[in-house]
This record gives structure tokens, C-alpha cells and sequence, in this order.
């Protein structure tokens, strides 16, 4: 399991319900911006693929409940030297 199989979703969704998934891609992508994360660092702390980020940001696909929950905490706990890349 990785390290965000749980979670509380306070940044991009303010519970985890059966509405978790309605988060847009555009809420993701101002949640990252707003921390100063890029989409390749937010790839490697959530452990999700880079290009199912990008594709859930750009609104191509709609994200699982898992996969909101490792983005979130990603942005959540993200501090700047996480990434050095």
C-alpha cells in the first residue's frame, strides 16, 4: 500500500463522500499552483502516474476516490525541498 492510503481531504475537497470525485481538475491544478508544486513533483510525492495528473487537470478523466485522497495529501504535506528536481 502506499503512504496515502488514508486520508482526510481538507484542501481540494472539504470531506471524503460519495461526491469526492466531482473535485474538477481545475480545483487540483489551483490546489498544486497554490503551493508552488509542479505537476511532476506532485507525480512523485502522491505516487500517482504523471500523466493521469495531467489528464485529470485538463478534465479528460475523473479521478478515483484513492487517487484524490494521495493527490490531496500530497499538497497537504508538501514543503518545499520534498522535491528537489
Amino acid at each position: 500500500m502506499s503512504r496515502c492510503g488514508s486520508a482526510v481531504m481538507p484542501v481540494v475537497c472539504p470531506t471524503v463522500n460519495r461526491r469526492a470525485t466531482d473535485i474538477s481538475g481545475t480545483a487540483i491544478k489551483r490546489a498544486r499552483e497554490a503551493v508552488g508544486l509542479s505537476r511532476v513533483g506532485l507525480a512523485y510525492l502522491s505516487e500517482v502516474n504523471l500523466r493521469t495528473i495531467e489528464r485529470i487537470e485538463a478534465g479528460e478523466v475523473k479521478p478515483r476516490r484513492a487517487t484524490l485522497i494521495c493527490i490531496q495529501r500530497a499538497i497537504e504535506d508538501y514543503e518545499p525541498e520534498d522535491v528537489t528536481a
